[in-house]
């Protein structure tokens, strides 16, 4: 099955690193259907959308596809596995996380937005998860959240294993506890964490709030936390909040030093490549915390030296436009984007520093 070392390859795999990885790469293609053509198709629409002349494009790719990887395979690595939904607080999945690292070997990510980094950006084959999560409890035309229906999905057709516990969050969306309800019926009876709080208030309230949402939410957070001590036996406290912030430092210090060539006029950066790294902390906690922090530096790198040369992917002076979240499902609609000649030098966890 050696078909997957162009690209593998392509996206800044060592060729050692496939050899070790071989047997582990094969069980996660052969699960997942992938096969000749769809490695084919993949390097197609990278070569087609992605900016790969950028090392560190190709090598966030690359972690991308590693975390598909370790989901994948995390069952049958003797793993337990906790899922949660998207978007989720800031730092918790990372926190419990760092917690499980006391006492065993736990797999914690957000397994939708893989699924849409990898086999929606990569490989262009989401439809087989949506039509099983559509046809599996979440019909289309229902306004059914199409994350939900590609984790439903995922599971009914045995892409991801399912999970020891899933937390789900009603935060940003109220369809979250109820799908991950259906899913807790479907797929073995698996136990759910149901996170509640309110973010919405009333129009022309803000700057000012009702603390009671405050205390509610982190209430909310404390039952969680004693949950998890109670069903796993790690604890959550002000020493671990530390370790985990300490554990996405990198990320984040990379992150930061790439937007401070985002300000320069040409851009050197275009949506498609911008949006790989803007959901490493949202959905991971494995390898995008190291590998992901380190494509970044070497992104940034590459910039610096665009901005030097005054090379940018638009022409100077091109009309910059502000998007709050790019697709992370199919690079063609964020390539329009900027083929209309629009800039985008801002988005979600990409913010410029001020001039």
């Amino acid at each position: 099955m050696t078909e997957y070392n162009e690209l593998l390859t392509l996206c800044g795999f060592e060729p050692d690193e496939i050899q070790r990885q071989r047997h582990r790469i094969e069980t996660t293609f052969q699960r997942l259907n992938l096969g000749a053509d769809d490695m084919d198709r993949a390097v197609l629409r990278l070569r087609t959308y992605f900016d790969l002349e950028l090392m560190g494009v190709r090598k966030a790719i690359g972690v991308w596809l590693k975390e598909l990887i370790d989901l994948v395979m995390a069952r049958d690595e003797g793993k337990k596995i906790i899922y949660y939904g998207y978007p989720p607080f800031q730092y918790t999945g990372l926190v419990i996380k760092k917690a499980s690292e006391a006492v065993g070997d736990f797999y914690v990510a957000c397994p939708e937005v893989i699924l849409c980094e990898t086999l929606g950006q990569i490989f262009g084959k989401l439809n087989p998860l949506l039509e099983a999560g559509e046809t599996g409890g979440l019909p289309p035309g229902h306004a059914m959240c199409s994350l939900l229906q590609i984790k439903d999905g995922a599971l009914s057709l045995g892409y991801i294993p399912a999970p020891d516990l899933s937390i789900s969050t009603s935060y940003f969306c109220d369809m979250g506890p109820k799908a991950d309800e259906l899913m807790q019926y479907k797929h073995g009876g698996y136990p759910v964490e149901f996170f509640d709080s309110c973010m919405d208030s009333p129009w022309g309230e803000w700057p000012a709030y009702d603390p009671q949402l405050v205390y509610y939410l982190g209430g909310q957070l404390d039952q969680l936390f004693s949950s998890l001590q109670d069903r796993f036996g790690f604890v959550i406290d002000e020493t671990v909040w530390a370790a985990s912030r300490k554990l996405a430092g990198p990320l984040y210090a990379a992150t930061n030093r790439l937007n401070k060539s985002l300000v320069a006029n040409p851009l050197p950066l275009g949506p498609v490549e911008a949006q790989l790294i803007v959901n490493y902390p949202s959905a991971c906690t494995g390898i995008a915390m190291k590998e992901g922090a380190e494509a970044i530096e070497i992104m940034a790198e590459e910039l610096e030296k665009r901005v030097e040369t005054g090379a940018g992917v638009l022409p100077k002076d091109a009309p910059r436009v502000l998007i709050g979240f790019p697709s992370f499902v199919d690079p063609a609609l964020n390539r329009l984007i900027q083929d209309a000649g629009l800039a985008v030098p801002a988005h979600s966890l990409l913010l410029g520093p001020p001039r």
